[in-house]
């Protein structure tokens, strides 16, 4: 059942990100904002996940990977609630920038947290990658 559990992050954490881009996206254009606006939300996105997926690779370990998966689901589920209850239109920039970062703290330290599960040395992270990414 663990395992289930496991498997299941990755397709949660897609679905809030594909939620995320749809939202803002169309939030931006029914205000009719314009298109720099609506494409500058999947940049900020980027960029923040970008700069603190480099700082996160330098910080994890097999020994603060679940921990900095817990910080991740936080500060994921908070961005999440800041765009229900501040759904002011120039604040899906910062909603969606604390989203790239707390995906970038999840994904490096589930590659990790997979590998130790693995617990096969001779598989490594490519095989446990590939279970959770195919």
């Amino acid at each position: 059942m663990l395992n289930i559990i496991i498997y299941l992050f990755p397709i949660l954490v897609n679905y809030i990100s594909g939620g995320m881009f749809f939202n803002t996206a169309y939030r931006f254009s029914q205000a009719q904002a314009p298109e720099l606006a609506i494409t500058g939300t999947m940049a900020i996105w980027a960029i923040s996940y970008s700069l603190a997926s480099l700082l996160v690779g330098r910080i994890v370990t097999e020994k603060n990977a679940a921990r900095l998966i817990v910080f991740a689901g936080v500060i994921i589920c908070l961005s999440s609630l800041g765009f229900v209850i501040f759904p002011h239109l120039y604040l899906q920039y910062l909603w969606a920038g604390l989203t790239g970062v707390g995906m970038a703290i999840y994904c490096t330290p589930f590659q990790i947290f997979m590998k130790t599960l693995g617990g096969n040395a001779a598989s490594g992270v490519v095989y446990a990658t590939a279970m959770y990414s195919a």
